[in-house]
């Protein structure tokens, strides 16, 4: 009996970046975010400062994401490069992918969903295939109610609207042409109306807001395009009789100026270019108007302010006052070398601003000013992740951190923020160690156990990426201290003082340290050459006086290493997290694809892609010397996975060529260098090995397989391992094994499509604990599973983390 339960495991942590598409996410009514991560929707609690769950049903990358507040229920609609839109609901306490609709033949760019007054739901949706179409539930059917061709310019955004005092629908669509198309529902057909000229490149964002104005409702629509500039298109009724000649229920006529007079059955209306907001020096991607409000009186009133988010690294508020529209907030951010923002939205009351960038990042201002007159803008703490596929993570020695390093170039760290507000305690990114121009592929951290503690390597990392060097961080001071103060432990001290944090000379590739006692101006000549600017409306408290926003003192400050109170913000992480740089190992002839670390410390073990035995050699190096001390020369094909036995006797390697070995160090003084010789090799799968594990007691070892099957092997005589228990046949490929560290044999297994599970071994049979849920599951295959060896919290329960190639890493807790 296979047992889904919840009961053990719940999802503590998930780590993941937003896509890098304009209409992404989007901040509902309800007060969560919803936005496109990989192939799955993640849900953001702004509040509480946590990822809650993932939707998982699309197969590519999510492009658009919409709540819809309709009939007193949120739903969300998504749509993807897998050419379906799906529209989520919320069934007893579950989202469900309710319906799927299916009939673009390319991926879906762009979707708006309106709710009907006459409880119905509209839905346009635009796609590459160059066709807009227009949808419309009744009763919880969806049907496909007409169709636009566009061929051959590309249609990349859609938004709608009724026309002022009416419940005629206006759809609003544009793209590469950098012309607006209107149409509108009239009668149950969709009629074309007129273009709305004057973009010059690309249209990138529409959005309608209905507003009163002399106590007559009018609309504005904001197009948002690459040619760095904002259009306000107006809409209101008109006193103006129609026109004598005309029987057509529509028609139109241009005026003179830029606009068009609109005749609609008898009620007439003008369209008119009401301004041009020119601020932005870069492609505006993302608009968003500022959601309606109750009064203290109880009304509803729109407040025209509208938010527009630009590749110019900059998030604007504009408002119109005395007739003109000023951009009265700018946010964005300093330094770094990131490209700027996709989208942004407001909070339900408007009182913050959340926007997505370049790097999957988020940034989070709140209006902390309680005087309306002035606004106060402060960055707050967010979620973050790698907005690429995960591709190793790593337990600290003493297990107070979590390291994980992904395609997207960067490492990345998370502790237990144990003073959330909330009284919560969450997990958050703490620190970026390194950012490099390589994708990283594996990292292990120095193991201090086996009575080695008070290791020169304690809180040092090695990664190895695509560039055949292995590299050595070291934590700074800096981290240290943020460590200590945001999970609230006790950081023992160390006899040398360890660098106060790093940074990358203007021209370098490596991780300089800075220490303490390093004269500020000459990091100062750093900070500035490496394109760190600073602009006073950018600083922490720009809305002030100029002695409050500071110009270049400000500058130094941010990209110097501190200590923080709170998880950093993305300009601090990407900035003044780093880690210095120890040492380089050179080597390997190959991109490197794997490393381990044995428990003392001592060695380290690490692989290249290889396609013939000289290549695929794994290298012993000694961390006391820093040098090569071993070639081991046994596979044929790249070695994927390596781990040392709890006693640093063996080592473990499977590999590619389908086969794993088992190396014995047979230098007893461990002052000596180590002396490895090959005692076993068997061909142990069909398919190529990914992951192999020891138990806690050194007598079982798991090897996972492409073919589908988990191996359990035994030592049944000296030196010789033979299989000892099969394990039923998974449903897809195992991509990741790992024993829990307690005295019992119990093993995670984790799948190529995502998926979890533990299996008890006792009295050489093997049964299944449970599956995790498939909700809280990746969606993507499993890279590596790893337990937390120390219960930090004392309170008894495992740890398991996971990193997949869905982007995501995640934390579960367990209980047995």
């Amino acid at each position: 009996e296979v047992m889904e339960t919840n009961a053990g495991v719940q999802l503590d942590f998930i780590a993941v970046g937003c896509n890098r598409t304009t209409n992404a996410m989007d901040w509902g009514s309800n007060d969560l975010v919803a936005y496109g991560a990989g192939s799955f929707v993640a849900l953001y609690d702004p509040k509480r400062c946590k990822i809650t769950e993932t939707l998982r049903s699309h197969s590519a990358r999510v492009n658009a994401v919409q709540w819809l507040h309709h009939n007193g229920n949120y739903e969300i609609f998504s749509s993807s490069v897998d050419k379906t839109i799906i529209n989520w609901q919320l069934i007893q306490g579950q989202w469900v992918p309710a319906h799927t609709l299916k009939k673009h033949t390319e991926p879906v760019t762009g979707i708006f969903a309106l709710s009907l007054p006459d409880g119905n739901v509209l839905l346009g949706s635009c796609g590459a295939d160059r066709i807009v179409h227009i949808w419309r539930r009744i009763k919880d059917e969806w049907n496909l109610e007409h169709s636009i061709p566009c061929a051959p310019k590309m249609i990349e955004t859609v938004a709608m609207a009724f026309i002022p005092g009416t419940q005629i629908p206006i759809m609003a669509t544009g793209g590469v042409d950098g012309d607006i198309h209107l149409h509108i529902c009239y009668e149950n057909k969709w009629i074309g109306l007129f273009n709305l000229s004057g973009h010059l490149d690309w249209i990138r964002s529409l959005t309608f807001v209905e507003f009163v104005e002399n106590s007559q409702k009018s609309l504005f629509l904001a197009s948002g395009s690459q040619d760095a500039k904002i259009r306000i298109w107006k809409f209101s009724p008109s006193s103006m009789p129609p026109p004598a000649n005309g029987t057509a229920n529509i028609m139109f006529t241009k005026m003179s100026t830029k606009g068009f007079n609109l005749k609609i059955s008898e009620k007439m209306f003008t369209v008119i270019l009401d301004s041009i907001l020119i601020a932005h020096q870069e492609w505006v991607y993302g608009l968003d108007w500022h959601p309606s409000v109750f009064s203290t009186s109880g009304e509803k009133i729109q407040p025209l302010r509208l938010m527009s988010s630009s590749m110019d690294r900059s998030v604007m508020i504009w408002e119109p006052q005395q007739g003109l529209w000023v951009n009265s907030v700018v946010v964005g951010e300093v330094g770094g070398n990131t490209l700027g923002f996709f989208g942004g939205k407001f909070s339900p009351d408007g009182k913050q601003m959340l926007a997505h960038g370049y790097n999957g990042a988020f940034h989070l201002w709140k209006n902390t000013s309680e005087d309306s007159s002035r606004e106060a803008w402060e960055t707050q703490v967010t979620v973050s992740g790698h907005f690429a596929p995960v591709s190793d993570i790593c337990w600290d020695s003493s297990s107070r951190y979590l390291l994980s390093v992904g395609e997207d170039k960067t490492c990345r760290a998370y502790s237990q923020w144990a003073k959330n507000p909330t009284g919560e305690i969450t997990w958050n990114e703490i620190a970026r160690p390194q950012v490099h121009g390589h994708e990283i592929n594996c990292l292990t951290v120095v193991g201090t156990e086996l009575g080695r503690s008070g290791n020169f390597l304690e809180d040092s990392f090695f990664s190895g990426g695509d560039e055949k060097v292995l590299r050595v961080f070291e934590a700074p001071d800096s981290f240290m201290g943020t460590l200590g103060t945001i999970s609230n432990l006790k950081i023992p001290q160390r006899a040398t003082e360890r660098p106060l944090g790093a940074n990358v000379p203007p021209l370098g590739l490596s991780n300089k340290p800075l220490y303490k006692d390093q004269d500020p101006s000459q990091v100062e000549s750093l900070t500035q050459d490496s394109n760190f600017v600073s602009l006073a409306k950018n600083s922490k408290k720009f809305q002030g006086d100029d002695d409050e926003g500071g110009g270049d003192a400000d500058t130094v400050s941010r990209a110097f290493p501190s200590v923080h109170k709170n998880p950093p913000v993305e300009e601090d992480l990407m900035q003044s997290t780093l880690w210095p740089e120890t040492h380089k190992l050179y080597g390997h002839p190959n991109e490197i694809i794997c490393v381990t670390s044995s428990k003392s410390g001592r060695l380290i073990a690490s692989s290249c892609k290889g396609t013939q035995a000289e290549q695929s050699a794994i290298r012993i190096w000694d961390t006391s010397i820093w040098k090569e001390v071993a070639v081991l020369i046994c596979h044929t094909l790249t070695v994927v996975g390596m781990e040392f036995s709890h006693d640093d006797r063996y080592l473990l390697s499977v590999s590619r060529d389908r086969q794993f070995a088992i190396f014995e160090n047979l230098e007893k003084n461990p002052e000596n260098s180590p002396n490895f010789q090959l005692v076993f090799k068997s061909k142990a799968h069909a398919r190529i090995v990914w992951s192999g594990s020891w138990s806690f007691d050194d007598q079982l070892i798991a090897t996972a397989s492409r073919d589908k099957t988990v191996k359990i092997w035994k030592e049944t005589e000296p030196k010789k391992w033979t299989l000892v228990m099969p394990v039923p046949t998974f449903p897809e490929s195992v991509t990741a094994v790992s024993w829990i560290p307690k005295p019992s044999h119990v093993l995670a297994v984790g799948l190529e499509n995502g998926l979890i599970s533990l299996w008890n071994f006792a009295e050489n049979s093997a049964s299944l604990l449970f599956n995790f849920s498939p909700n809280l599951c990746h969606v993507e295959s499993v890279k590596k599973l790893q337990w937390r060896e120390k219960d930090a919290n004392g309170d008894g329960k495992l740890m398991l983390a996971s990193g997949s190639t869905d982007q995501s890493v995640r934390i579960f807790s367990v209980r047995l």
